[in-house]
């Protein structure tokens, strides 16, 4: 997992408002029978329109008007299928075979071993595995290598923090290694090479004064700076992991002048519990690996494929880091923040050490003669990465691609971050393979399969795979289904998505029989009913909670580059209640098996449910007649931020003589011409297959509709106008991120003009959306 935006402490709720191969081919199978025209009168759905409120109107009429609800009427037309005949079956098939003790024996087979991304593990082994059992189950399977610039440590020069005495004797050394907690690491700790790292860091030796900077945010160098008039440059800073991408740690320290960085867990953020083996919190030794890359992709093949016949510019263009930067754990960075003086940190700076947290700048008395040493050896090749893709042909529109996902490197073991995934993705391609065998079921589009490489490096596999494909998936791709972790804690289901997918989570999840039997006691039977109760809405009429997408994962460039709608699921804790940045030993060693079956599930029973949530999800929108997207949800959505925008910087905008009148018009528009075309589905002719596909095209299209192909200011990758990641975090899915990061800026440097056009651009593409919804 590359990025979270709510695994960093980031509350999606707040809408970022404050702050070499073939081409992919394509084949035709035995197009499915026509079935009767769908049992739903217009004045029926006209009904719906006055009746109900306009979030359950798509329910009524997009899902609705698909095979859904009138399962014995259309379904024959939605897929191939021999022994069956209505939706309820087929999904019965599905349940049924997916097991969970082959989700087991995946995972034992995926993070038994390290696996980062380059190595012959990963990228032989793993790969071998994964290409085997496809090419039995799938109707095909495709390799795609790319040569791209990683990161490693070095093996005999590990990376250190250190102290310095001024003979130049040197103690407090940092571990390069974290301790064997249990006699199954005792025995595998062994295999692990590579000495803690962050990738891309880069390499120097730095000695100096240590400045504790909280966060290492925005607002907390302009705390320090401005405020608390501590002057950081030619300091080497130390911050907390945690509220942002760490990479945006690396270029704000960078920015501000210091000599370099090192970031540590804090207990307050990644142990709240007993620490692990006795609890899942992070052990005091810990540490953290992760990327530094802000760009994403191939560092040296910007916008273009990594293959072998591209041009790679020189490394100092890349924009990667050019100051040391390291992670260290609880347990070391307790030294060194010991060792340091000055006045005490703010009181919401303190984290969870048992200490009186200092500013620095100076050591105390007991280390007067000493400076803080940073150490970083790291080194960065170009190496072969490779994405296996798998796919089943469709029945009717083999053009059109369902696409799921997941990436299969990891930083060490990865039990959770990424193999609980990988382990899912492979039972649900089985499962479907042997559906397709059998002859009992083919979908009427192709589904894809994606193993993607190198994402932890910063969405590498995927980020390429997008750019050699991106013609074609601009018009051909359906859907992406993103599942990073499949499960990182047992009380809820948790997705973040375009909100066109919000409808069918709801009706998929209303299916799926609850895993947490103490749940199912309470009456909440289904997946969707613990959901609600955690994640209960308000402004959303009731329904669960569905986060934005930022840049934390491999949908990124699917939604950022092609306007694939898109999202990420999975299983997590109760993040409400645990104010904890990610689950604790996330990217650490101890991110294995033992601690996926002690602490989370013993029994696979809640990565069976989320094998069933995804592959249901992609089965709906592999059959479905009328693809299951919403675009009432979305309009919506897009008025609701328009409305928290305006709210809350109605002042300082009028005070500039701006106003949003234009944009409130342009997302009514919207909202019209979405009603408008669920009107049209409402009156569809399902046996009429070019209708059906031009009614299709309207809704698959409409991401696309929200794409800058000039891309956001400054950010030429990030082009989608209503959400991309924000400039201040790139965690941090921003709803239209180019006007809100705009309307930031301008209150600190008064130009309110390119407030002015990034408003026009944003009024501009919400009128093409609404266009692209209805005829000329």
């Amino acid at each position: 997992m590359y990025r979270r935006g709510l695994r960093e402490g980031m509350d999606t709720r707040q809408y970022g408002y404050d702050q070499q191969t073939e081409p992919l081919s394509s084949r035709s199978v035995s197009k499915s029978p026509h079935s009767k025209r769908l049992n739903i009168s217009k004045g029926k759905a006209i009904g719906l329109l006055v009746l109900l409120p306009l979030f359950t109107l798509v329910i009524g009429l997009l899902i609705g008007l698909s095979s859904h609800t009138s399962r014995s009427d259309d379904f024959a037309t939605s897929s191939v299928i021999v022994d069956t005949s209505t939706q309820q079956d087929v999904r019965d098939l599905l349940f049924n075979n997916l097991k969970a003790e082959n989700i087991k024996r995946n995972l034992k087979a995926l993070a038994s071993k390290v696996h980062l991304a380059g190595t012959s593990q990963e990228e032989d082994i793993l790969v071998d595995l994964i290409v085997n059992n496809w090419k039995e189950q799938l109707d095909e399977v495709k390799v795609y290598p790319y040569d791209v610039l990683l990161s490693v440590p070095n093996e005999k020069d590990p990376n250190y923090v250190a102290m310095k005495n001024s003979d130049g004797s040197i103690s407090h050394k940092s571990k390069a290694y974290e301790s064997p907690l249990t006699p199954w690491e005792e025995e595998n700790f062994k295999t692990i090479k590579q000495p803690t790292f962050l990738s891309y860091a880069a390499a120097g030796h730095v000695e100096g004064q240590l400045v504790f900077v909280n966060y290492g945010r925005v607002q907390d160098f302009e705390t320090i700076s401005r405020t608390l008039n501590i002057d950081v440059r030619g300091k080497i800073c130390i911050v907390k992991f945690g509220k942002i991408f760490r990479g945006d740690k690396a270029i704000y320290a960078e920015r501000n002048g210091c000599s370099g960085l090192i970031m540590y867990s804090d207990p307050a953020d990644y142990s709240s519990d007993s620490t692990y083996p006795n609890g899942w919190g992070l052990p005091p030794d810990g540490v953290q690996r992760g990327s530094l890359h802000l760009r994403d992709g191939d560092p040296l093949t910007p916008f273009y494929p990594s293959i072998k016949s591209s041009y790679r510019i020189p490394e100092n263009e890349t924009g990667l880091p050019t100051i040391p930067v390291q992670p260290i754990s609880a347990e070391d960075a307790l030294i060194y923040l010991s060792s340091i003086g000055g006045d005490s940190a703010p009181s919401d700076w303190m984290g969870g050490l048992n200490i009186t947290y200092k500013l620095g700048g100076k050591m105390t008395d007991d280390f007067a003669n000493h400076n803080i040493v940073l150490h970083v050896a790291n080194t960065r090749p170009i190496t072969e990465v490779k994405n296996i893709i798998g796919f089943i042909r469709g029945s009717v529109e083999p053009d059109r691609y369902v696409m799921i996902g997941n990436h299969r490197d990891a930083w060490v073991f990865g039990a959770l971050d990424p193999s609980s995934g990988t382990a899912v993705m492979l039972e649900v391609a089985r499962v479907m393979g042997e559906m397709v065998k059998s002859g009992k079921w083919r979908p009427r589009r192709s589904i894809v399969f994606c193993s993607w490489a190198a994402e932890e490096y910063g969405l590498i596999g995927s980020i390429e795979w997008v750019e050699q494909f991106e013609k074609k998936l601009l018009m051909n791709a359906v859907t992406y289904l993103n599942v990073d972790i499949a499960v990182q804690g047992t009380a809820t289901f948790r997705a973040r998505a375009t909100p066109n997918l919000r409808s069918i989570l709801y009706e998929v999840t209303k299916e799926v029989p609850n895993p947490d039997p103490k749940e199912v006691a309470n009456n909440r039977p289904t997946v969707y009913d613990t959901w609600k109760k955690v994640y209960y809405d308000k402004n959303n009429n009731g329904r669960p909670f569905v986060g934005f997408l930022g840049s934390g994962s491999d949908y990124m460039m699917f939604v950022q580059k092609t306007g694939v709608s898109s999202l990420d699921i999975r299983y997590t804790f109760d993040e409400h209640n645990k104010k904890l940045s990610s689950y604790p030993v996330y990217h650490s060693a101890h991110d294995t098996i033992e601690y996926f079956e002690k602490f989370l599930d013993p029994d696979y029973k809640f990565s069976l449910a989320m094998a069933r949530i995804w592959g249901d999800l992609a089965r709906r929108f592999a059959d479905d007649s009328v693809i299951p997207f919403n675009p009432i949800d979305y309009a919506e959505q897009i008025r609701d931020m328009i409305n928290i925008i305006d709210k809350n910087n109605a002042k300082q905008l009028a005070e500039n003589g701006i106003r949003l009148d234009g944009l409130h018009s342009a997302a009514e528009t919207l909202l019209k011409s979405s009603i408008d075309l669920a009107r049209d589905i409402s009156n569809i002719n399902i046996t009429n297959f070019l209708q059906v596909r031009e009614l299709n095209d309207k809704l698959m299209y409409l991401d696309r509709a929200f794409l800058d192909f000039q891309g956001l200011p400054g950010r030429p990758y990030f082009r989608h106008v209503v959400f991309a990641p924000s400039v201040h975090d790139s965690y941090a899915g921003a709803g239209f991120s180019g006007l809100t990061d705009a309307i930031y800026e301008a209150k600190r440097d008064g130009n309110w003009e390119k407030v002015k056009k990034q408003l026009s651009i944003t009024t501009f593409h919400l009128l093409s959306a609404a266009s692209t919804l209805t005829k000329f």
